[in-house]
């Protein structure tokens, strides 16, 4: 692109690559199409920002971690946004504040919200807030959408043929499994970045990690009677992206049909998979979406720490046994006769753009509405320069995480973000003009390693 070539900006960071990549992108080729400069990805370095044109940059939280980042942002010459990535679901308004910074809100322009029950918990903390928070949906349910779910149906083929007639699992254990922390060193790493400040916060925080360990446990101990139960079906547990997958290969070793795989986007594996079991998982959400049968494993239950979402769009079951039986009877075609029937009015309670306009329109409406001055992408000489010196040598901080540490940090964001190539970005923009007809004419630049523009000559 010519550094002659001016435009608004659209900066938008992915941070796990199954989960964001290609929501993001499509908000991406939408903004691009409508004339924007869209540059999404994981950007190398601490400083990088400094090195990118100015504009509208989209964070993924508005957490206590923000509004320190999101200043000096705004003294580079950007306006920010954002979104929560994780806010779809929350076990009470009062739980979701610790989400919630007020400082951070005052520095965004819009705070796009996934449905009507988070911004009303949003605006219940802060209520001077109402003009920036906006009710979108969010664009990754709007790749779940009929005029989209083209986009997995060539992958889900592949799946079928490589694993034949199997069951999902889908686990949502990050606190009890986590990747390299413990339960103790991920409560210390909250109380550092205040988003657990007070002894009811820090209580509330403790119970709920025993009871994500019990039902950890459960899940364990479910995994070799489903597997007996169904040992024409191959069982795919699929641990979420903070999780030790490890843990999950040994305890399942001795179990021959089982399999433990956590491979690009949840959605095609669900639409190939002949039911779909989870807890307190968004993947529940997501399969409901999809209109895939899919199952939740109650095996204890909480007032305090089971989201109402995603186990009210399943059919429950409470015990290992009846959830076998209960796909047996899915299976043998007798259907699951306990689902709720207000199940699409309790999902339109949380989520915007289940039909209508897509999440991603109304997204890039409120964003039209943000006046920036177009900008070229260029580097001068001395930015040049200044980045080789800043980026050359790692912090203490830096070199402490890879050496001391072992590279386990490191390790657990290649498992978040394994990589992205110039390849699979353009591939995924013509995956997505297949699907809508739209986005011919974009063009894909990689300007760092894992940093691309998307845009419209």
């Amino acid at each position: 692109m010519s550094g002659k070539d001016e435009r608004v900006w659209l900066i938008t960071v992915i941070e796990v690559v199954a989960r964001e990549f290609q929501a993001k992108l499509l908000l991406a080729c939408m903004a691009a199409e409508a004339g924007y400069g869209a540059i999404l990805g994981r950007p190398q370095g601490a400083s990088w920002m400094k090195y990118l044109p100015r504009g509208i940059f989209l964070d993924k939280a508005i957490n206590n971690k923000r509004p320190e980042r999101f200043r000096a942002y705004r003294r580079l010459g950007n306006e920010i946004t954002a979104w929560d990535e994780e806010g779809l679901m929350f076990y009470s308004p009062d739980v979701y504040h610790e989400r919630v910074s007020v400082e951070a809100l005052e520095q965004v322009r819009y705070f796009f919200c996934w449905g009507e029950m988070q911004a009303d918990a949003v605006l219940a903390k802060a209520p001077d807030a109402a003009e920036k928070v906006v009710v979108t949906g969010n664009p990754r349910f709007d790749l779940l959408r009929p005029e989209f779910r083209g986009l997995f149906a060539v992958k889900a083929e592949q799946l079928r043929q490589t694993h034949g007639l199997y069951l999902l699992v889908n686990t949502n254990f990050g606190t009890a499994n986590h990747f390299y922390k413990t339960p103790a060193e991920m409560l210390d790493s909250l109380k550092r970045v205040g988003e657990v400040n007070t002894e009811a916060s820090e209580s509330s925080y403790r119970d709920q990690g025993e009871y994500e360990s019990t039902m950890f446990r459960h899940f364990l101990a479910m995994l070799p009677i489903l597997s007996r139960a169904f040992p024409e079906h191959r069982i795919i547990v699929r641990p979420h992206p903070a999780e030790n997958q490890q843990t999950w290969r040994e305890a399942t070793a001795g179990l021959p049909n089982v399999r433990i795989i956590h491979e690009g986007p949840v959605a095609p594996w669900m639409m190939a998979a002949k039911a779909v079991i989870h807890n307190n998982c968004t993947t529940g959400v997501e399969a409901f979406l999809l209109e895939r049968p899919v199952f939740a494993y109650c095996p204890i239950s909480s007032k305090q720490f089971d989201y109402i979402l995603p186990n009210a769009l399943s059919h429950q079951a409470s015990d290992a046994e009846g959830l076998c039986e209960a796909l047996h009877a899915h299976l043998s075609g007798r259907g699951n006769g306990q689902l709720a029937p207000d199940r699409p009015e309790i999902a339109r309670k949380y989520i915007q753009s289940i039909d209508g306009p897509l999440a991603t329109e109304q997204i890039l409406a409120a964003l039209q509405q943000i006046d920036v001055q177009p900008q070229p992408f260029e580097r001068s000489a001395w930015q040049k320069v200044d980045r080789l010196v800043t980026e050359a040598w790692p912090t203490t901080r830096q070199f402490l995480a890879r050496t001391v540490k072992g590279g386990v940090g490191a390790a657990y964001t290649r498992q978040k973000f394994p990589s992205l190539t110039l390849a699979e970005v353009e591939a995924a923009v013509a995956e997505l003009h297949q699907v809508s007809g739209r986005f011919a004419e974009l063009q894909v630049r990689q300007v760092d390693k894992h940093l691309f523009q998307i845009y419209q000559n």
